[in-house]
This record gives structure tokens, C-alpha cells and sequence, in this order.
């Protein structure tokens, strides 16, 4: 039996657009068990050695207050990357590339992180500009923000951009880590996004690379 576990969920997004999208994936495939996780269960995920483990949330847990908590700290930084170098594998989705410490060990093994975005919805164009390691080309048009980027240009490879009136960016991208396979999605931050065919057939080769 495979097991896919997710933490998804933060102040700016809501878990349940994003479950539910991985969720009709799962139920397409035979012998796997998705686990809805809470940050309190992270250690323990970890320890249980999942096939996949799947981060949708960004770093703060709570961005409103005057005190601002985080919740990745030092343990679970070297941890993560510990579970992804042994053999593990990483599905990073949108906000979770968004306010974590660009020195930590974890932005590190993603390849990447968000810098900024637009602050209000235009039209996003997501292309694939290679047709590996999704089986399908990925081409579609939604109203979604516009999320610029940074990458490490020699630690990945990027598989789908994004295209708007503000530009091109990196939208998709994967590689090894240790002996662990990283990949990392932008789209997206509007949930009807998730309704498309396109984006559900997007997730479905993502996730079924990942867990092969």
C-alpha cells in the first residue's frame, strides 16, 4: 500500500479546494491511501516514511498578529530534508513555497521560492515546455496571481511556465535531492482553478510520477 500525506491549509488558502482536487486523483488509483495531516502530525509523518508527502501551506501560521509564529523550525527543516535525501518524495504546491527562510535547508532541496505576486487576479496562461515527466502537455488559461519566482538554475529543471501581461515565470519544475525526488507547482491560488480538466489531468501525472 502507498501512501500520499498532505498538509494543506494556511490563512490565505483553503485546505478543502486542495484536498479535494488530489483527493478525485487518489481515488483513480489502485493501492494508494491519501492522509489529510495537521502540522502537529509532521514529526510523526516523517518518521512513518510516506511515498509521498504532499506541503500546501505557507510558513506562517498566523501573519495577522503582532507576534508572528512559524512553524518550520531547525528540527523539522533537517528532518524534511533527511525524509527527501534518504529516498522520500516532495509534491510542494503553491503556498508552500511562500515565506520560508531562503537559507533553510528546505528551500534549498525545493530549488526554489516565491518572491512576490500580483496583488489582484489576471489571466495566467500555464504551458508545459517539455512533455517529461507529465505524460500529457499542459496548456491553460485561468484567472489566478501572477507569482514571480526565484530558482536555483542548476538544481532543477523546469517543466511548465507561466505566461501573463506581467511576464514569464517558472510554473513547474522537478529533480533529485539525495536520493529523493522534489517537485514543485505554482498553480494555483483561485479553487475553481482546481475544476479545470487541464489542471486535474496536471495533478493526476504529477502525483502518478511521484508515487511510481
Amino acid at each position: 500500500m502507498k501512501t500520499i500525506d498532505c498538509f494543506l491549509g494556511d490563512y490565505y488558502h483553503d485546505k478543502a479546494p486542495t484536498y479535494h482536487a488530489i483527493n478525485r486523483v487518489v481515488e483513480g488509483l489502485a493501492g494508494v491511501t491519501l492522509r489529510d495531516r495537521t502540522l502537529e502530525q509532521m514529526q510523526d509523518t516523517l518518521d512513518s516514511n510516506p511515498t509521498l508527502l504532499i506541503i500546501g501551506l505557507e510558513n506562517r501560521i498566523n501573519p495577522k498578529d503582532t507576534v508572528v509564529d512559524t512553524w518550520l523550525t531547525p528540527e523539522l527543516d533537517k528532518q524534511l530534508a533527511d525524509y527527501v535525501a534518504s529516498g522520500g518524495t516532495l509534491l510542494a504546491l503553491h503556498s508552500a513555497l511562500a515565506n520560508y527562510p531562503a537559507e533553510s535547508l528546505y528551500i534549498r532541496m525545493l530549488g526554489g521560492r516565491l518572491i512576490s505576486h500580483s496583488d489582484i487576479y489576471c489571466e495566467v496562461r500555464y504551458v508545459s515546455s517539455i512533455n517529461w515527466p507529465l505524460r500529457n502537455a499542459v496548456d491553460f488559461a485561468t484567472e489566478d496571481e501572477f507569482c514571480v519566482i526565484k530558482i536555483d538554475a542548476q538544481a532543477t529543471t523546469v517543466f511548465m511556465n507561466s505566461e501573463s501581461k506581467h511576464g514569464t515565470q517558472p510554473a513547474g519544475w522537478y529533480h533529485t535531492f539525495g536520493r529523493g525526488r522534489v517537485m514543485c507547482l505554482v498553480p494555483t491560488h483561485n479553487p475553481s482553478t482546481y475544476e479545470l480538466p487541464t489542471n486535474h489531468q496536471l495533478f493526476t501525472d504529477a502525483i502518478g510520477y511521484l508515487i511510481s
